[in-house]
């Protein structure tokens, strides 16, 4: 990895910590850091890029007495400017209003693709719908092409899922409908639209690679292979690039042109907005039995490790928020959503060493000041972290929901509450602790009742990761039998391995082979007692496991 791919990921690390921080602030979590003003604008700010209409990027202004400062904020970035001393510099506060009142609408940040409502409609908007911002675009029109040039249009709905946020992708899920669009008759779909890094590969690039690794696969005449029925189906991606003048072009361009004293470079990451059309999937909070929940996360451990086998993609964000499901043939299938931030596996890039995903699920070892490179296990034990906040921290409501819609209330205490509060190096620590330090994993893991028969998964689960750090720290600091010989070793350039317990050679990659794929399916493919449906079994053949 080159040196500026290194940057552009410790970059990006520093810029998402600090947008969670925001966010925290935001949503009143953070009580030290609220006052100050300029986390207040940024605050502001986010509220303007996640809350309203679309927008490329948001400006303010600072003001204390005669000084101001300029403030502006995009997805990659967020720039302060020089305080300008109205009283005895008064031209550059002239230039600087001048410059602001010949900004177009799209300088202003608000981008054009999608009627904005504030604008053509301002009076009737703030009458009817301020007070459900879900139905900010309902009834919207917005006009995508296909790879042949040939329009779709589209009707908008409510919002379904709207991310808050100033540094990062800003993803928003609407409800559409493509009325006399034959293609997609009968099917529910919904548009998703996200600020997404111009240098990653898109999410439909990710599942046009698993089509070609099923069509490697399947032989000529085989029914439907069962992996399209447990990822995304997407109908339609359009990215819509910036202008050569905006000010994320220019920004960029300055960015690049342009180094620290100490030579260091600030990696401007550029960014497109990325709209994708596609079938619509329900959140796994959704469903309403046990066992579909078991089946639906079975299934999605299946798809996860087949599609890292034959398509060699690594997802890198699993959270509740992706794990999902639909109805095929009356069946219920769990489905892994949101490929926006995975990675080929045997590629070495800047995103690699990125964190993703959401703190609470992240995987231990990447909670670390200087995290490894992403793993499969890693993604394993995200899986866990969703089951172990799925099964402790909600029940299944007594009236069921109409289908489709939240099934889940929280339990009274909510276990794991810290785990959203903490920075990064204290949920290391608490995680740490969690699987290092714990004497007593039953009282770790107070499942509910509605989730009851997780236990014996989620202890499973639980000891395996648990063996798996214990027998890696045996072999990064085995038994000695004396202190002479303990310290002896911190003069080595080499571990010892004399002790009988200790392996030559420990495989960190599943943390000596606790965390893989075939032990957590060994535990996940019974659930009360009675086995579930299997797609993907690591003990059979390929070709037996392929349709």
């Amino acid at each position: 990895m080159s040196k500026k791919q290194d940057a552009a990921a410790r970059s990006r690390m520093q810029e998402e910590a600090e947008s969670e921080r925001l966010r925290e602030i935001w949503k009143g979590k953070d009580d030290k850091n609220k006052e100050d003003p300029q986390l207040q604008c940024a605050c502001y700010a986010m509220e303007v890029l996640s809350s309203t209409g679309f927008r490329t990027h948001s400006i303010g202004a600072l003001i204390g007495g005669t000084h101001l400062q300029m403030l502006y904020y995009d997805r990659s970035s967020i720039i302060v400017s020089q305080e300008i001393d109205m009283d005895n510099d008064p031209d550059s506060f002239i230039a600087m209003l001048i410059g602001l009142h010949g900004l177009t609408l799209e300088k202003n940040g608000i981008h054009s693709f999608i009627v904005d409502p504030f604008l053509s409609d301002y009076a009737e908007y703030t009458k009817e719908h301020q007070d459900d911002t879900a139905t900010l675009f309902e009834g919207r029109k917005l006009t995508l092409k296909k790879s042949d040039g040939t329009p779709v249009v589209l009707t908008l709905g409510k919002i379904i899922f709207r991310q808050p946020g100033v540094i990062g992708r800003d993803t928003c899920v609407v409800e559409a409908t493509a009325e006399g669009y034959e293609e997609w008759k009968g099917m529910e779909t919904i548009v998703k639209i996200s600020w997404q890094a111009k240098s990653r590969p898109s999410e439909k690039d990710f599942m046009n690679d698993v089509k070609n690794a099923v069509e490697t696969m399947s032989k000529d005449g085989a029914p439907r292979h069962w992996v399209a029925d447990h990822l995304p189906n997407i109908l339609l991606s359009q990215d819509f690039e910036m202008a050569e003048d905006s000010p994320q072009a220019r920004l960029k361009e300055y960015f690049d042109a342009v180094s620290y004293a100490d030579g260091g470079s600030f990696n401007y990451e550029e960014r497109v907005c990325r709209i994708m059309v596609e079938e619509r999937l329900y959140s796994i909070t959704s469903l309403r039995e046990p066992r579909q929940y078991a089946q639906g996360i079975f299934d999605i451990l299946q798809v996860h490790k087949w599609v890292y086998d034959h398509a060699k993609i690594m997802h890198q964000d699993i959270s509740m928020t992706n794990l999902m499901w639909r109805k095929r043939n009356g069946v219920i299938c769990g489905i892994l959503s949101d490929f926006d931030l995975s990675s080929y596996r045997d590629r070495e890039s800047a995103s690699a060493l990125r964190r993703t995903g959401t703190g609470p699920y992240y995987a231990c070892d990447l909670l670390k000041e200087d995290p490894p490179v992403h793993s499969y296990r890693h993604d394993v034990e995200s899986i866990f972290n969703g089951l172990v906040l799925l099964c402790c921290r909600y029940e299944i409501q007594a009236t069921p929901a109409p289908e489709g819609k939240d099934q889940l209330v929280h339990v009274p205490a909510l276990p794991f509450e810290s785990w959203y509060d903490m920075s990064y190096s204290q949920l290391y620590m608490q995680k740490f602790g969690f699987f290092i330090m714990a004497q007593d994993p039953d009282k770790l893991l107070p499942i509910s009742i509605s989730f009851s028969d997780f236990k014996p998964w989620l202890s499973m689960c639980y000891h395996l990761i648990k063996q798996g750090f214990s027998a890696r720290n045996r072999y990064l600091w085995p038994v000695h039998s004396s202190p002479n010989d303990l310290l002896a070793q911190s003069k080595s350039p080499r571990i010892s391995e004399s002790a009988a317990t200790v392996p030559k050679k420990f495989n960190n990659a599943t943390l000596g082979g606790f965390v893989d794929y075939s032990t957590f399916f060994t535990v996940m493919r019974t659930f009360a007692a009675q086995p579930l449906i299997i797609k993907y079994d690591p003990n059979v053949t390929q070709a037996q496991s392929q349709i």
